[in-house]
């Protein structure tokens, strides 16, 4: 996890800040498009291969506690109040994966299965006017992987920037 975090304060400080003041998307489901970007690159790491299985609402993955920890000290206590863990469902109309999607109360009984799970959106406490979310991908709720999903707005809505693996 500690690798994870200090690849996402890379990944943060290193992108532009804009102007605009903190955002972030205020959606009642996740878009099956943020769906679809997550399989293109569970694809591309071989992992989405067949079905994969997906819990079905956003999970609390992060606190603010930890977002704090990686600001700089002088903006932790900003960085701890960007965001809060709500429960979403996932859309997933999607046509890239073929999902089955869970409970979170079914992980722990699915050992042998890929279980991705997304933490609700939250403003990018290092880069203005970006948000994101964390994926966390495990086989049967062990050995996880992490993503970062970048989320920039445009227009009246956002769009998936990148998603970028943050620890494997």
């Amino acid at each position: 996890m500690k690798t994870a975090l200090i690849a996402f304060l890379f990944v943060a400080t290193t992108l532009s800040a804009s102007e605009r003041p903190p955002q972030v998307p205020e959606w009642d489901i996740i878009p099956a498009g943020v769906v679809d970007a997550i399989c293109t690159r569970l694809k591309m790491d071989a992992v989405a291969t067949g079905r994969t299985t997906i819990v079905r609402v956003t999970q609390p993955l992060i606190t603010p506690a930890s977002v704090a920890s990686l600001a700089p000290k002088n903006k932790r206590k900003k960085a701890s109040a960007t965001f809060t863990n709500r429960a979403i469902p996932i859309s997933l109309e999607g046509e890239l994966c073929d999902w089955q999607p869970i409970d979170a109360t079914e992980i722990s009984s699915r050992h042998d299965e890929m279980i991705v799970e997304l933490s609700a959106p939250l403003a990018n406490p290092f880069s203005r006017g970006e948000a994101g979310m964390f994926a966390r991908v495990s086989l049967g709720g062990v050995h996880p992987s992490w993503y970062w999903v970048s989320l920039v707005p445009t227009g009246d809505g956002w769009v998936v920037r990148f998603v970028f693996v943050l620890s494997r």
